[in-house]
């Protein structure tokens, strides 16, 4: 997941970094694209 971590950091979400431990990142990222 550190792939993952990376790209939040890199779009300035480290609060949303730590929400990816709950719901997954891809799906996050789909909620937020």
């Amino acid at each position: 997941m550190n792939e993952e971590k990376e790209l939040l950091s890199a779009c300035g979400a480290n609060n949303i970094s730590d929400l990816t431990d709950i719901i997954p990142s891809k799906f996050k990222f789909k909620s937020e694209l």
